[in-house]
């Protein structure tokens, strides 16, 4: 029996632990440096008791370009939703103009996270490019 290649993305999407989806993002911008140093500047939150509660999950500056993306990872349960703090803080990054993102493996496995984080590191305008995982807020 053979499945499509959706079929296959839908399954590794859902056996893929947020910290999985984490070590993609973090691959991905280590390329770019690794081609490009300094292109980017990387921040997650390893231990996240002593930092302020829904801070997000991804911080990515390109300190050439001056642009961010901030991101929220999360699992592609459907359970798997931002908590009130965590809505507050992409809100909030949001209001303050930054593009913010909600990240599922599914975003990992069709290529849309690398191809946001490549727009950051030359320094493009996300406004132009229309996303599924774009942050609009959460209901």
């Amino acid at each position: 029996m053979s499945i499509t290649k959706a079929e296959y993305h839908g399954h590794l999407a859902s056996a893929m632990t947020e910290r999985a989806l984490q070590d993609g993002v973090a691959t991905i911008v280590r390329d770019i440096n690794r081609t490009t140093p300094g292109a980017l500047l990387y921040y997650h939150t390893h231990r996240s008791q002593h930092s302020p509660a829904g801070f997000p999950d991804v911080v990515i500056l390109s300190p050439i370009h001056g642009t961010r993306l901030v991101a929220e990872l999360k699992r592609e349960r459907k359970s798997a939703k931002p908590t009130d703090p965590q809505v507050e803080w992409l809100d909030a990054f949001g209001t303050c103009g930054d593009d913010v993102y909600l990240w599922r493996p599914r975003h990992l496995l069709s290529g849309e996270i690398e191809r946001l984080i490549r727009c950051v590191a030359d320094g493009l305008n996300l406004e132009m490019i229309v996303t599924e995982s774009e942050w609009r807020g959460y209901e």
